[in-house]
């Protein structure tokens, strides 16, 4: 073929590439101006449709609400769950200014959570006061592992800064031999409420000092090498008025003489499990405006408290003039244990003249005796409401015919309340119609998980289902 033909075909095709390039080039060009004006046109649909659905929102009667009403509805929610504020602040664009300006709505925070959550709570809070807390969720009750000194001191470093701040600290649970940092509360001037709670003995002795604003206090599974330990962490703060302790391990009594200290605020006391030294605690701790004690001891030690609390009441007068609320517990497998109840409950009522309102538990057919101590007039005279709680009466027989007995002598009695923990197949003893000819009668179950209450008015079904999987948590009814 001739060569110089090829050569201008060549020459054609280099043009025609030429041109094709070219025209690649001005697509590609025309292609992404397309895009942006696409980019562009979606951009402007989005902002359209959301000044239609704001339209729309506007005339739905929320909306008609002042903005003050739909915050307060806010901020009921706000107790349902700790991510509540997030779930509220993706709802609308009214809802979401209303949530992020609404400082008080980011108060409570887990800083359990990631890093992100914590700083976004911390900013959102601006200068409000906070409530801190930790909680550990459980997969299964069988598996209980808590919070080891690391992981303490690591989550509470993102709010460290913001310590001044701290209003309210709930750290639960801790593992065996966790060391919580006493540094932790020297920059919390404002700290008022308190919970510790740990798996095994979580020692506290090393923590000198707490703030003196604190005025409630909650202890749960913690030890104290001593009495002395104990007595000086509750000497630091004098303004308690609310004490809980629940299974408290004070491993060794005083080893030197102390002098009586005043809780002159203390008006709620609770004492659950296994506490040796209830009675030398009550000795050097005087608690004059003490309106509601809750013992759920052994037997044994309760029965030691009375004989101490009867023996200072014939000297001295009642220690506790003030008390108007006692709850107690009747629980123990021992021989003696229907002379003993019966002793204590006489005790009771001699250091305890004032009280109004008595709620005692396990009462059964070798406790329920000691209810026939009131029927003397002279017995808690002022006595307007008597609490059952976890009762046991398989024959349903003694229980009513003995309260029958205590209500025809005790006209001043115009409460009865029966409580269980049973759920939905809890049912009503048999006659309570005849009591509540004479008295106000409620018969109540709560569930132990999340504290609901069942009430037997509302019918034989409890519609309940409870998501509560916190560890450790406890009925204050």
């Amino acid at each position: 073929m001739d060569p110089f033909a090829l050569k201008a075909q060549r020459t054609d095709l280099k043009a025609a590439e030429n041109m094709l390039l070219l025209q690649h080039k001005e697509m590609k060009a025309a292609e992404s101006t397309l895009l942006l004006q696409l980019a562009d046109t979606q951009t402007r649909l989005r902002h359209m449709d959301c000044q239609i659905a704001r339209i729309a929102n506007s005339t739905t009667p929320l909306y008609s609400l002042p903005d003050e009403i739909i915050v307060a509805i806010i901020h009921v929610g706000n107790h349902s769950s700790c991510t509540f504020p997030i779930l509220m602040s993706h709802i609308s664009h009214r809802m979401r200014e209303l949530a992020i300006g609404s400082p008080t709505l980011w108060t409570s925070i887990d800083i359990n959570l990631c890093l992100d959550k914590v700083k976004t709570y911390l900013s959102r809070s601006r200068p409000c006061l906070l409530s801190i807390f930790m909680r550990r969720k459980v997969s299964s009750p069988s598996v209980r592992r808590g919070f080891g000194n690391d992981e303490v001191v690591t989550h509470f470093s993102a709010v460290s800064a913001h310590a001044h701040r701290l209003e309210s600290l709930d750290l639960r649970p801790m593992n065996r031999g966790t060391r919580i940092p006493p540094q932790l509360f020297a920059s919390a001037p404002m700290l008022s409420k308190m919970r510790l709670s740990s798996y095994g003995s979580v020692s506290l002795d090393s923590i000198m000092s707490l703030p003196a604003t604190i005025t409630s206090l909650e202890l749960l599974g913690c030890s104290f090498s001593s009495c002395d330990h104990f007595y000086r962490f509750i000497l630091t703060m004098p303004n308690l008025t609310n004490l809980k302790l629940s299974f408290i391990d004070v491993q060794s009594s005083f080893t030197r003489t102390h002098t009586t200290i005043s809780l002159p605020s203390l008006v709620n006391l609770q004492i659950f499990g296994y506490f040796e030294y209830l009675q030398h605690i009550c000795e050097l701790i005087a608690m004059p405006s003490l309106r509601h004690l809750k013992m759920f001891v052994h037997l044994d030690q309760l029965h030691s408290f009375a004989t101490w609390l009867s023996a200072v009441t014939r000297v001295c007068g009642s220690p506790y003039p003030a008390i108007r609320w006692l709850e107690f517990d009747f629980r123990e497998e021992s021989e003696d244990r229907e002379e003993i109840a019966v002793e204590a409950m006489k005790k009771l009522i001699h250091g305890f003249p004032d009280v109004m309102h008595v709620s005692i538990g396990s009462i059964d057919i070798q406790t329920i005796d000691s209810l026939m101590c009131l029927c003397d007039d002279t017995a808690w005279p002022h006595l307007d409401t008597l609490t059952l709680k976890d009762y046991y009466d398989p024959e349903e027989t003694f229980i009513v015919s003995t309260l029958c007995s205590v209500i025809t002598a005790r006209p001043t009695i115009h409460h009865l309340l029966f409580v269980t923990f049973d759920g939905p197949e809890f049912a009503e003893p048999t006659g309570i119609t005849q009591l509540r000819e004479h008295v106000h009668v409620k018969a109540l179950s709560i569930c132990m998980q999340c504290e609901a209450v069942w009430d037997s008015v509302d019918g034989p079904l409890w519609d309940h289902v409870c998501n509560e999987d916190w560890c450790w948590e406890w009925i204050d009814s």
